[in-house]
């Protein structure tokens, strides 16, 4: 079985809900010896993998993304030819989905599986692509009952749940004493927050709670995005943003926390919540399939804030997410 997979990122630096998605699946496939053979833009980073090729595009930037499409179609006919894969995984049903479906009019026996993490229902470019393309996919993967059913209520197409997974490495530790020196949080409630920092996470409404929280609370917002700026602007006394945090440090910012908040306005997953529970955080969340929903009023998230429910153990595997892909694709 030979899967070929074109790839805006794969970085090991990365915390994007999607590209860690697309990289810890790939690298489960690979643990399990399923042969993969990646495109990326030229000098994207990418795990060491045993089973896969990887090829580069000639640029290093792909903007706008959708122009991805153009850029790999010669390297999947190409890669077809020589190395004839069985698989074409499509990681973006917008930057890859029409280069796909184009490409299996030549290659009908080539099956094509979309995953999709969440519906983009407020552009119009992703909803053309979707109303025209979502029927002519083997299949549709998501990464929740919630999709799952977004996407089968809208297009009236069936689709497979096959959640994220958890690193092992996000586990509950002591709080890391040079990151308590570094933002001054001895003796704070510190409320964290990790994600871009773009609308759709909805940060702002967090100001206003903290806004009511006693002075002990300090809000802790980790990472970077186009609001950011905006944002440092608006916030008041007691916020504090980190910048873009690597891979290799969030689980000790998660550890940090107090309460996990995540008042985000779409989540099709959610995976820095479910990494926040491994490492034992209460959580408060909205819009977000693995935690009860707490609706976006303020007297209730200071009631659940300082009043915080024991975590609830959550057993998700990538490796287990990747064997339910392998048995899709194999029958």
């Amino acid at each position: 079985m030979k899967i070929c997979s074109p790839q805006l990122g794969l970085s090991p630096e990365s915390n994007l809900g999607g590209e860690v998605h697309d990289r810890e699946m790939i690298k489960a496939l690979d643990n399990l010896g399923v042969e993969t053979l990646i495109i990326l833009p030229w000098g994207k980073k990418y795990p060491s993998l045993k089973h896969a090729k990887v090829y580069f595009l000639p640029t290093p930037f792909v903007y706008p993304p959708w122009i991805f499409n153009v850029l790999i179609l010669p390297y999947l006919f190409i890669l077809q030819l020589k190395y004839r894969f069985d698989v074409l995984r499509v990681h973006s049903p917008y930057f890859v989905g029409p280069a796909a479906i184009f490409f299996k009019l030549f290659f009908p026996n080539v099956k094509i599986t979309a995953s999709y993490l969440h519906l983009e229902t407020n552009n119009k470019l992703f909803s053309f692509i979707d109303r025209n393309l979502i029927q002519h996919y083997t299949a549709i993967t998501t990464i929740s009952d919630f999709t799952k059913n977004e996407i089968e209520k809208r297009y009236q197409v069936k689709s497979i749940v096959i959640p994220c997974g958890i690193d092992s490495k996000y586990k509950p530790l002591s709080k890391n004493q040079k990151l308590l020196d570094k933002y001054n949080l001895k003796n704070k409630k510190v409320l964290l927050f990790l994600g871009q920092l773009i609308e759709r996470k909805n940060i702002p409404f967090l100001f206003k709670v903290l806004k009511k929280l006693p002075e002990n609370y300090v809000l802790m917002i980790c990472g970077d995005g186009p609001l950011r700026g905006q944002l440092e602007v608006e916030a008041p006394k007691g916020v504090i943003f980190s910048g873009k945090i690597l891979e290799e440090e969030k689980v000790n910012y998660y550890n940090l926390a107090d309460v996990f908040v995540y008042p985000s306005l779409k989540e099709g997953f959610g995976l820095s919540v479910a990494e926040a529970m491994a490492c034992g955080k209460p959580v408060v969340a909205s819009n977000t399939p693995i935690v009860e929903n707490t609706p976006l009023n303020t007297d209730l998230w200071i009631k659940k804030i300082t009043n915080p429910i024991t975590v609830r153990k959550i057993n998700f595997s990538w490796i287990r997410s990747a064997k339910k892909y392998e048995n899709l694709i194999c029958h």
